[in-house]
């Protein structure tokens, strides 16, 4: 058996209720066979994808997947989807545009609930969805204002990725407020997933040095989510490492390469970004988060190709009985 799928069984006896796939065609194996390999080999667990995009795969494709998906796990599938950030970028390409990404979406829901839609030949429908009257689970993950406000106008969840203090999520509800009213919806319909690079651990210093390309990625790529988090954002520097900073394969070579980012904007941004700290350091932040709102969390590890099965195990053993 595959070590993923392995693994996969793990997390299942240990009590996470959600796997999630990453989908990035040249660092990790294929999402959707990932996927299927998980969903016959366990019994409960959610399974979803973190995320897809409609650029390296097209709706129609991702839509027929998804329901193939959903019939083998027994609708225990979620299909979450985004703009294509790390599946593009380390081609040289660009990630999906907000248009394309909603046009995508509401063709995949349409497709996976049966219905027939109009392409430039014909109308055309998924056999495969014919005797469905729901679709599959559509989550988007989502940082910037226009994509908070796109899922909670058209999906069923959002993955956020915009940090985790009050101000931080107070601008993602702020955001989905918007969307949602444009829908005539509440934010209180949308499952609210948020997405967190946990360490638990006493050595707060080493946790942060090890966090520091994560730091300068937002820098570079994303400043006004570190304003968001209240974080003055610095002068970007250089990190030319490979595939790109958040999955660099010589981590210690992009810690080195990131060494502009200043001391104190990293301890800032992993206050705000990142959950670091013993259990019972971990165990208060997650309940400050479920008061807020947060429904679930995306528990991930720093190294982008181990599976992050020690933190998982940490966290199962010391933290999430807490929570149950």
């Amino acid at each position: 058996m595959p070590a993923g799928v392995v693994q996969a069984v793990e997390l299942e006896r240990l009590g996470f209720d959600a796997i999630w796939v990453p989908d990035s065609q040249l660092l990790w194996r294929d999402t959707w066979v990932s996927a299927a390999a998980i969903a016959a080999a366990t019994n409960s667990v959610r399974i979803g994808t973190a995320v897809t995009n409609p650029v390296t795969r097209t709706a129609e494709v991702t839509a027929s997947a998804a329901v193939s998906l959903d019939e083998l796990s027994e609708r225990r599938f979620r299909l979450g989807i985004g703009t294509g950030d790390s599946a593009t970028r380390v081609t040289g390409g660009s990630g999906a545009r907000l248009r394309e990404l909603r046009s995508a979406v509401e063709l995949i829901g349409r497709l996976t609930a049966g219905e027939w839609v109009s392409a430039p030949a014909q109308r055309v429908r998924l056999k495969a969805a014919e005797h469905r009257t729901t679709r599959v689970p559509l989550y988007l993950g989502a940082a910037g204002p226009r994509m908070l406000q796109l899922a909670a106008e058209l999906a069923d969840g959002v993955i956020l990725l915009t940090g985790n203090t009050p101000a931080s999520l107070d601008y993602a509800f702020d955001n989905m407020a918007i969307g949602a009213e444009r829908a005539g919806r509440e934010v209180a319909d949308l499952h609210v997933v948020l997405a967190i690079r946990c360490r638990v651990a006493a050595d707060r210093a080493e946790s942060e040095r090890l966090a520091r390309p994560f730091a300068a990625k937002y820098a570079i790529r994303s400043p006004e989510t570190l304003r968001a988090a209240g974080i003055v954002p610095v002068a970007a520097g250089r990190a030319d490492t490979y595939p790109d900073l958040a999955h660099a394969e010589d981590w210690e070579q992009a810690i080195e390469l990131t060494s502009w980012i200043p001391d104190d904007v990293l301890r800032a941004f992993c206050d705000r970004h990142m959950v670091i700290g013993t259990a019972d350091e971990v165990s208060a932040r997650l309940g400050e988060f479920i008061r807020r709102g947060i429904t679930s969390f995306m528990f991930i590890d720093y190294a982008s190709y181990d599976p992050p099965m020690a933190l998982a195990r940490e966290l199962a053993a010391s933290v999430l009985p807490r929570w149950r």
